[in-house]
């Protein structure tokens, strides 16, 4: 059975989104591996790029940009660490985020914490041990005790941001589900 124009429209347009949102991610990434001192900044704003894709488009899209721009970070990116952070991280939290946060407020903070130190951990191991890069530091309590202060503080205010993109942002944009403006 045919589906009706409009979800052939809409379905094309979500494609067109995502590959637009895929090619900005590699871009942000590319040059945070070359000004080499953005790297968290890149990681951070490619994840609030690809929120707004949760947002918008939903569905099996957000995981396909998550892997376009993973594989294209891997492939083109010359430092392979800084593109592990995407992969690992970055690229995919919002939509963990997204299924994490319909759970309890206790279970959702547990999954949270759990995913970003065995992310965490896959990068440190990853980059140093396959890849060959090191990282400059090593693992210990303190460093986990300082990525798991920062990474609360950037969740809460990642949360604060997707807030003030579907109450402020997107009612501006007159965007309805699908990425078309409203009539």
């Amino acid at each position: 059975m045919k589906r009706p124009p409009e979800n052939n429209r809409s379905r094309t347009a979500a494609i067109a989104l995502s590959g637009v949102i895929s090619a900005l991610c590699f871009v942000v990434m590319y040059l945070a591996s070359v000004t080499e001192v953005l790297d968290l900044s890149g990681m951070v704003l490619c994840s609030m790029i690809v929120i707004v894709a949760v947002i918008e488009i939903g569905g099996y899209y957000p995981w396909l940009i998550w892997l376009v721009a993973g594989t294209l970070c891997f492939l083109f990116i010359p430092k392979k660490d800084i593109a592990l952070e995407f992969i690992l991280f970055g690229g995919v939290y919002p939509m963990l985020k997204s299924y994490f946060e319909k759970l309890p407020t206790v279970f959702s903070w547990i999954l949270k914490i759990v995913f970003f130190n065995a992310a965490f951990t896959g990068w440190f191991l990853l980059s140093n041990y396959i890849i060959g890069v090191d990282v400059g530091m090593t693992l210990g309590v303190v460093a986990y005790l300082a990525a798991n202060f920062f990474f609360i503080l950037s969740d809460v205010a990642f949360t604060l941001m997707v807030s003030f993109y579907i109450t402020k942002i997107r009612p501006r944009l007159k965007i309805g589900r699908g990425g078309r403006r409203k009539k």
